[in-house]
C-alpha cells in the first residue's frame, strides 16, 4: 500500500493566476527594498558632508566676528637692467657713424611709405644689422628694413641705431598729414607755411 498519498492529503493546485500574483508581489518587494537602500545610502552621504548649523530660534541674523587680516607686502626686486653691450673700437667690423638719404619724410595718411637709404662707416664692415623704432606708432610705423608708413596725423621720430654698436644712431622727423587737413602736405610735395613752422 503506498500510505504516502494518504498521509499528505490532496494536493492544492497552484494556478498560474496565482503564480502571476505571487511573482508580481515578490518583484514589487524587491524594488521597494532596493529604494529604500538607496534612499538610506543617499541620506547618510548627504549627512556626513553637511556641518550641521546650530538653530537660530530667535529669527536673528549673527555675524560672525572674522580675524583681523595682516597686510604682509612682499618688497618688490628692483628693476634688473641688463647692460648694453658696447663695441670693441679696436674690431675693424665696428660701425663708428650711420648716414641716411634723408632726415626729413613728410607723408599723407594712405600715401605710399618712404625708405631712407642707410650708409653705415666704415662700409667695409660685414656686421651692418640695423634697428628700426618709431617714437610713436600713431603717426609712423617702420618696418625692419626702414619702410615708414603714415598711420595718422602728427609728428614723429623715426631711429635707426646700429645692431653692432648701439651707441651709433640716426634719427629721421616724420611728419605725417591727412588728406583732408590740407592738400598742400600731400606726399612728395612742399610742406606748407604751418608745417614748416614744426620745423
Amino acid at each position: 500500500m503506498d500510505y504516502n498519498n494518504n498521509s499528505q492529503g490532496p494536493k492544492r493546485r497552484v494556478t498560474r493566476k496565482m503564480a502571476q500574483k505571487r511573482r508580481a508581489v515578490a518583484i514589487f518587494v524587491f524594488i521597494l527594498i532596493i529604494i529604500l537602500i538607496i534612499l538610506l545610502f543617499v541620506k547618510g552621504c548627504s549627512n556626513s558632508g553637511e556641518k550641521k548649523k546650530p538653530a537660530n530660534p530667535t529669527g536673528q541674523t549673527t555675524t560672525v566676528p572674522t580675524s583681523p587680516t595682516l597686510d604682509i607686502t612682499t618688497p618688490t626686486p628692483a628693476p634688473t637692467t641688463v647692460p648694453v653691450p658696447t663695441a670693441d673700437p679696436n674690431d675693424p667690423n665696428t660701425i663708428t657713424k650711420i648716414d641716411l638719404s634723408m632726415y626729413e619724410v613728410y607723408l599723407e595718411v594712405g600715401g605710399a611709405p618712404k625708405m631712407p637709404i642707410v650708409s653705415m662707416t666704415p662700409s667695409t664692415s660685414t656686421q651692418k644689422g640695423e634697428i628700426w623704432t618709431s617714437s610713436d606708432e600713431t603717426v609712423a610705423t617702420v618696418d625692419w628694413r626702414g619702410d615708414i608708413t603714415a598711420v595718422g596725423a602728427g609728428e614723429c621720430v623715426v631711429t635707426v641705431t646700429s645692431e653692432n654698436n648701439p651707441s651709433v644712431y640716426a634719427e629721421v622727423r616724420v611728419v605725417v598729414t591727412s588728406p583732408y587737413d590740407n592738400p598742400a602736405n600731400a606726399a612728395g610735395q612742399t610742406p606748407s607755411a604751418t608745417t614748416a613752422a614744426l620745423q
